[in-house]
């Protein structure tokens, strides 16, 4: 026996139309943690949006799973950093469709850009042409953000757009107290440090901190020779010194800085996957606390 037409049509509406048709809550993806922090912020109890990229992995190594495009597909709104910082994302991301019901954060007018760094001693080095995709971790990018994800949220859920605003007025209030927090956790007196992969530029300039080098920039995982041999020599003469590693895998290639006398070493996330459900001003928080631990003689 056929199923009568009009149970059909039922069940396709519930496949096909966006979440919030039977959940209520306007439908929204992000793509890694800082992000969902902030756009979660924004929402506040209106809405549960789904976070893509989780855990440790690495938004450069992230490949889509048939979920994962589910989520896409039935989203109201979709928000990422951008094809630099989540390639994986970048294919699908460009069709119309998704296209319309997306916010780009690299895109967002107004925001500070740095350009990847050679690997080796920076003061060696010119920047290279690509951009460095670790914008999140500028606290002014982040403010950017906030007003930019607000007004796209205002625009997809009127009903709420009073609640988003005050939200999103707490949240960039408690971003700029993070940065004063940050600013005090750091004394003049400061040990010289490198960094294993060099992905917190943002951060370090935004709070006036200097590396003397990275082993390694862009996507590559092992260092070449000649920018450790130059970091190894400087090193020599620095007395004690700190290493930030990105992730505690980087230990073993990073071995020939950590066997230097006077190394300390910290391992920070970028994304803080470590510390689920932290919010952005507490990551910043976070963020600086683990430098600061680590520069201070």
């Amino acid at each position: 026996m056929k199923p009568p037409v009009a149970n059909i049509f039922a069940l396709l509406l519930f496949i096909l139309l966006p979440n919030h048709a039977w959940s209520g809550g306007l439908a929204v993806v992000t793509d890694i943690a800082p992000v969902h922090a902030i756009v979660t912020a924004i929402t506040g109890d209106t809405t549960a949006p789904r976070q893509l990229i989780k855990g440790s992995t690495s938004p450069h190594d992230f490949a889509l799973r048939p979920s994962d495009i589910r989520k896409l597909q039935t989203a109201d709104l979709i928000i990422w950093v951008g094809p630099l910082a989540s390639p994986g994302l970048a294919k699908l991301m460009a069709q119309d469709d998704l296209f319309a019901r997306s916010l780009r954060l690299d895109s967002v007018p107004n925001l500070t850009t740095l350009k990847l760094r050679a690997p080796g001693l920076f003061l060696n080095g010119e920047p290279q042409h690509s951009v460095d995709p670790h914008i999140w971790l500028s606290p002014a990018n982040a403010l950017a953000w906030v007003d930019a994800i607000t007004a796209r949220l205002k625009f997809a859920d009127p009903d709420n757009a009073a609640l988003f605003a005050e939200n999103a007025a707490n949240l960039s209030s408690e971003i700029t107290r993070a940065q004063t927090d940050v600013d005090a956790m750091f004394t003049e007196d400061r040990l010289p440090f490198v960094q294993y992969h060099d992905a917190f530029q943002y951060f370090e300039r935004h709070f006036k901190l200097i590396p003397l080098g990275a082993a390694t920039t862009g996507d590559q995982e092992n260092p070449a020779l000649g920018p450790m041999l130059d970091l190894t020599r400087a090193l020599r003469q620095a007395g004690d010194f700190c290493v930030v590693l990105d992730r505690q895998s980087a230990r073993s290639a990073a071995q020939p800085l950590l066997d230097l006398k006077g190394a300390r070493a910290v391992v920070i996330s970028p994304l803080v996957s470590d510390q689920s459900g932290l919010s952005y001003p507490d990551f910043l928080r976070s963020l600086g606390q683990k430098f600061a631990d680590c520069v201070t003689p």
